[in-house]
């Protein structure tokens, strides 16, 4: 039996070619993404179901096009854990090396040395 009248490009009006170009786009954007693994693979699965009618003069036809992307890399921080001794509540404050230093309270540690000591006391 020779089959003539159907190809990839074709098939299903066209949708397969379609959905390959699209994951090969969504591919390509992941491994540009710097929030991914450069060298972990990627893949595009294309999938095409023929279920046959009791008949067997006609079948219907189900097309898919599936990516498989590298996942986006964990986020790591730092958080410093602490306890009030007023209230027994426990705080927890995020490193950033961006910001000044804190104290448990929310204010600047700095702030704080202003309020309890004297230039005098720093030296």
């Amino acid at each position: 039996m020779k089959v003539d009248q159907i190809a990839l490009g074709t098939i299903l009006g066209g949708a397969i070619a379609e959905k390959f170009e699209r994951a090969l786009r969504s591919i390509a954007s992941n491994v540009d993404d710097v929030n991914t693994d450069p060298t972990a693979k990627r893949k595009i699965a294309i999938t095409i179901e023929f279920k046959p009618s009791a008949d067997r003069k006609s079948a219907a036809v189900l097309g898919k096009v599936e990516t498989k992307l590298a996942a986006a890399r964990a986020a790591t921080g730092t958080a410093f854990i602490g306890k009030d001794q007023g209230t027994g509540r426990f705080l927890m404050r995020e490193y950033d090396p961006n910001q000044g230093a804190l104290a448990f309270d929310g204010t600047k540690f700095s702030e704080q040395l202003d309020e309890t000591s004297t230039d005098e006391e720093m030296n």
